[in-house]
């Protein structure tokens, strides 16, 4: 299970995904869809919060990375936030020196997202893949940088 929440601030969007206890390749599929059909502004970002996530299938790796640069190709920034030892362990087995890299290079430094998906807030007027909930809010709370580093 994913919830994206949508974070929009001036002329960037932030979008946190919180991970569930596992990530495999349908959700990695999932989630490459939603984002390629967003139309987001320049200095966007995604963050991926692994703080929940207990395991990665390897098989999700290179999809995982695909993202991360497909992200990147747009004008964006991708993050991933919440990674334990162990899952960045399984990043290098699955990746190599390519996955050790990418998680050097794409690591979150700043402060984790706690906001939550509520049944009162304002969804997708389309349907959202299986197992993907969204929201999208105007302000950021609590507030922080989006073009965090």
């Amino acid at each position: 299970m994913i919830d994206l929440v949508a974070l929009e601030h001036e002329n960037a969007v932030l979008l946190w995904a919180h991970i569930g206890p596992r990530w495999g390749l349908a959700d990695c599929q999932q989630l490459r869809l939603v984002v390629e059909a967003m139309a987001l502004p320049p200095e966007s970002q995604l963050v991926l919060d692994f703080a929940e996530a207990r395991h990665i299938d390897y098989r999700a790796i290179p999809d995982l990375i695909m993202l991360g640069r497909e992200m990147e190709r747009r004008a964006g920034r991708f993050r991933l936030a919440g990674f334990s030892e162990y899952l960045q362990r399984i990043m290098e087995l699955g990746g190599a020196l390519e996955g050790r890299e990418f998680v050097e290079n794409h690591r979150w430094n700043g402060p984790l997202l706690r906001v939550r998906v509520r049944d009162e807030e304002t969804r997708s007027p389309r349907p959202m893949p299986r197992g993907l909930s969204f929201s999208r809010r105007s302000v950021l709370t609590p507030p922080m940088v989006l073009c965090q580093n």
